[in-house]
């Protein structure tokens, strides 16, 4: 529960937008019989109007565009940006993490260089998994070590040291499988001397200050990059080859890898997508990890594994999947406990997407209507098995 509160104080933002209802407090509700409760309302209102936008006085976030042979590379450096957008939203993967950016952290605690903080950090995804490993194994050790000294009571009796022993084995086991906690061992709080780290690891500290280096960034892909660009508008997006601020429409491009896009462009067709899911509430990741585009979090991956995992399908004919694909890929959906939703998008003429990018239209304007000129066509898939359906 403890843990839960926190997740849910620490990541209540979905968005990496400020509120005024977050700044200066909610507006206050109204009762239709109370004529007071108007009054007041309409007050406060007011008060509201004349106080200036949160949001507008926070900068954006800076993300550097790199344009190489595979592509355009988006990623944020900065390490309070980095946890911004991740921490409202889930946007991006840390470079040198499995999801949210924790290196810094991981290695801070690995090399001991927080030891002046009177708090214990707080524990990484990858820390967990490695804690995890350790209980399992020492488990498994306990576990053989038990059936060693069944095995040979069954054939001598133990002396009284080795029935000793396995009394307390048991006990160990029996508060290994009550336990439904992790137990983290203390570890030392002295740092590590110069002369004792790595050379990998002397490259990332001062010696002087020894404090570390953050050289891992935050990777956004062209998906959440636009939404975030053309969406919310709270990045800035700049070019590694002259130091430029790109404009909406230099991104879009940027994110379809040509300027002469097509309706069938892979970056439009998946960005549709994920608009949509988006602006349904839905918490939208990378599906790689599971042979599909997206996957679908009610909130994030703090909070509970993802529901539904997303492929998205052109609908002009040419891409369309074979049974074998669907059930191939239906089937490894299912053993991780997910539905498989397919995602037919609708797209419009070559005529119609044409006299939409027009040099004179406004970048909001334009991909507005461009974004109209599209369709979703949800169609829930799930494998039929016959010992799970009988009548």
């Amino acid at each position: 529960m403890a843990k839960r509160r926190y997740n849910k104080k620490k990541y209540e933002g979905p968005l990496p937008v400020t509120l005024s209802s977050t700044v200066y407090g909610p507006l206050p509700e109204v009762y239709p019989h109370n004529p007071l409760s108007w009054a007041y309302f309409a007050y406060k209102y007011l008060v509201l109007l004349t106080k200036p936008v949160p949001q507008g006085c926070i900068d954006n976030i800076v993300v550097n565009c790199e344009h190489t042979d595979a592509g355009a590379v988006f990623t944020v450096n900065d390490l309070s940006e980095m946890t911004r957008l991740w921490d409202h939203g889930c946007y991006g993967k840390g470079i040198f993490s499995r999801s949210d950016p924790t290196w810094y952290s991981r290695t801070t605690r690995r090399l001991h260089l927080n030891h002046s903080s009177s708090e214990p950090a707080e524990l990484s995804n990858e820390d967990i998994t490695r804690f995890r490993r350790e209980e399992r194994s020492r488990f498994k050790a306990e576990r053989t070590r038990e059936q060693q000294l069944k095995t040979k009571r069954r054939h001598t009796p133990l002396s009284t040291e080795e029935k000793q022993e396995l009394q307390e084995v048991e006990s160990v086991l029996l508060a290994f499988r009550r336990s439904n906690r992790l137990k983290v061992q203390k570890e030392q709080s002295q740092p590590i001397l110069w002369g004792d780290m790595r050379d990998e690891d002397q490259l990332n500290v001062d010696k002087e200050t020894m404090e570390l280096v953050n050289i891992e960034a935050l990777q956004l892909q062209p998906v959440e990059l636009f939404f975030l660009k053309y969406g919310l508008d709270v990045v800035d997006v700049i070019s590694s080859q002259d130091a430029s601020a790109l404009s909406t429409r230099e991104v879009f491009f940027a994110c379809c890898g040509t300027r002469t896009p097509i309706p069938s462009t892979s970056f439009i067709v998946q960005y549709v997508v994920y608009h949509y899911y988006r602006s349904l509430g839905w918490s939208v990741r990378s599906g790689i990890k599971f042979g599909c585009d997206f996957i679908l979090y009610k909130r994030g991956p703090q909070f509970s594994h993802a529901e539904h995992a997303v492929l998205v399908i052109p609908a002009d004919g040419q891409h369309e999947k074979s049974w074998v694909e669907l059930q191939t890929l239906s089937r490894v959906i299912g053993s991780v406990r997910k539905t498989l939703v397919l995602n037919y998008v609708e797209m419009p003429s070559v005529a119609d997407f044409t006299a939409v990018l027009h040099p004179d239209q406004s970048d909001e304007t334009l991909f507005t209507t461009l974004l109209r000129l599209y369709r979703v066509n949800e169609v829930v898939y799930r494998r039929w098995v016959p010992n799970k359906t009988r009548d």
